[in-house]
């Protein structure tokens, strides 16, 4: 799960995480997909949820 975190993580050039609630939500989501088998998960978005992101 740490992994899912830090690779969802981004900082910027302070090395000061801009989008921790994402990447939170995101090892949340994956360890809930995984321990409740035959039920996917919500939908993944790619782009992260801050300002800097681009769609």
């Amino acid at each position: 799960m740490l992994a899912i975190f830090a690779n969802a993580l981004e900082l910027d050039e302070h090395g000061e995480p801009v989008n921790e609630k994402y990447a939170e939500r995101r090892a949340a989501t994956d360890l809930y997909s995984y321990c409740t088998p035959g039920k996917a998960g919500p939908a993944r978005d790619p782009a992260p949820l801050h300002s800097g992101a681009i769609r």
